[in-house]
C-alpha cells in the first residue's frame, strides 16, 4: 500500500491541542483493548505492510514494560463480555505470516519476554506445506494450538480478495478450512480475520452462522464492551507507523463506540465516501461535537454532528485503493497515560477499498 494512501494518524494529535471541553468517562472506558496487527516482519513485502526487525524488537521491549497489559485475545474477549475491568494499557498483539521466518525469528523474541499473541493461520498454505515437505506445516501449528499464551485465529481457506464473491462461496471456503483445522489438529478456531481487512454485510452473515467469537479488521480503533465482535478494529504496525511515540499515543487511546455506520463494511459506493454514524448514547452531545475526522491523503475533512448522528464528507476523491477515515474525541488523561497536551483520544476508524483503483 503506497505511503501516500495511509492516512495521517497523528495529525489528531497536534491539531487537536485545544483546550475544549473534555469528553466524560462511559462505560466501555472500564476495559478497553488495543489489538495491533503485524504482518511482514523483516524482509519487504508488495503491500508495504513491512516492519523492520530492529524497528520490531523495539516495540517488544516496549510492551515489556510495566507500562503495558499484554493480554491474549481470549482474556480481553472475556473480561468484556463479563464486564470486568482490564489494566490501563490492555494491548493484544495479533500475528498474520506465519511462516519460516515467524518460527525462527518472531516467536523466540515473543517467548524471551514472556508476551502472549495471537496467530493467524491459513489451512490452505499448511496443505501446501505437508504436500511440498517444507515447514511450517501442520505439525508446527498445533504447537501453537497447545501453547496457552497463544490464540488462534483464522483465514478462509483460500487468503483472497472477498469481493463479489456471495454467502455460499464464502461459506463454502469458511467451512473448508473449519475442516482441515479439525481434521488435522482436531480443533476448531473460535476467532476469525478477514483477508486483506474486506468484510461486508456477507461476510458477517456467514460468520454469524459458523458462530466464531470475534472478527479482526484492519481498521483502525479501540475494542470495547459496546464493539461488535465480527468487527474488531486492529492499528497495523508497519515502519511508516511504528515508531515507540505512536505506541504510547494509540495505546492509551480509548473506545468511541459507534452504531449503525454507513457505509457498512469496506466497499462505498461512491469516492470520496459520506460516512454516517450514530454516537453512543453514553457519549453526551457535546462529546460528540468535538469530533474531528481525518481522511488518507486529505487530512482534516468536514464533519457535522446532529442528534448525535456523526457524518464526515471528503471534497477531494480518494486515489488509491485502500483508504482510511478515522475519527477522535479528545479526553483529560493522567500524565502516565496523555500525551504533551494531556489528552487521550477516543478512536473509531473506517476502512474503504475501490479494487477498481488497484
Amino acid at each position: 500500500m503506497p505511503c501516500k494512501s495511509i492516512i495521517l494518524f497523528l495529525c489528531a494529535f497536534f491539531v487537536l491541542g485545544a483546550k475544549a471541553s473534555f469528553a466524560d468517562g462511559i462505560p466501555d472506558d472500564v476495559n478497553p483493548a488495543v489489538i495491533y496487527a503485524y504482518f511482514q516482519i523483516g524482509d519487504p513485502d508488495e503491500y508495504d505492510q513491512t516492519l523492520s526487525l530492529d524497528l520490531f524488537k523495539k516495540q517488544i521491549r516496549e510492551f515489556s514494560t510495566d507500562r503495558y497489559h499484554v493480554a491474549t485475545l481470549d482474556e480481553v474477549i472475556y473480561a468484556q463480555a463479563e464486564k470486568k475491568p482490564l489494566p490501563p494499557r490492555t494491548v493484544v498483539l495479533s500475528f498474520e505470516q506465519f511462516d519460516r521466518n515467524f518460527v525462527d525469528t518472531i516467536w523466540p523474541i515473543l517467548e524471551e519476554y514472556g508476551l502472549p499473541f495471537t496467530l493467524v493461520l491459513n489451512a490452505s498454505r499448511l496443505d501446501d506445506a505437508e504436500t511440498s515437505g517444507t515447514l511450517p506445516d501442520w505439525n508446527e501449528a498445533k504447537k501453537f494450538i497447545d501453547n496457552p499464551a497463544v490464540s488462534i485465529a483464522m483465514f478462509p481457506f483460500h487468503y483472497r480478495h472477498l469481493t463479489g464473491l456471495d454467502e455460499e462461496e464464502i461459506g463454502y471456503d469458511i467451512n473448508r478450512a473449519l475442516a482441515r483445522f479439525r481434521e488435522k489438529l482436531d480443533y476448531t478456531p473460535r476467532y476469525f480475520s478477514y483477508p486483506y481487512g474486506e468484510y461486508s454485510q456477507s461476510t458477517e452473515n456467514v460468520l454469524k452462522r459458523y458462530e466464531f467469537s470475534a472478527a479482526l479488521t484492519q481498521n483502525s480503533g479501540v475494542v470495547g464492551m459496546s464493539t461488535p465482535r465480527l468487527v474488531l478494529p486492529r492499528f497495523t504496525l508497519t515502519d511508516a507507523f511504528g515508531e515507540i511515540d505512536r505506541l504510547r499515543i494509540t495505546s492509551a487511546a480509548l473506545p468511541f463506540p459507534v452504531s449503525d455506520p454507513q457505509p457498512f463494511g469496506v466497499f462505498p459506493q461512491s469516492n470520496p465516501p459520506t460516512l454516517t454514524f450514530s454516537g453512543d448514547k453514553n457519549l453526551s452531545a457535546d462529546d460528540l461535537k468535538n469530533t474531528s475526522c481525518y481522511a488518507s491523503g486529505l487530512r482534516k475533512i468536514n464533519v457535522s454532528v446532529k442528534d448525535h448522528q456523526v457524518t464526515a464528507s471528503a471534497n477531494q476523491l480518494f486515489e488509491d485503493s485502500k483508504n482510511r477515515i478515522n475519527c477522535t474525541i479528545p479526553v483529560a488523561a493522567s500524565e502516565d497515560l496523555g500525551d504533551a497536551d494531556g489528552l487521550r483520544w477516543r478512536w473509531a476508524g473506517f476502512l474503504f477499498v475501490y479494487p477498481e483503483l488497484e
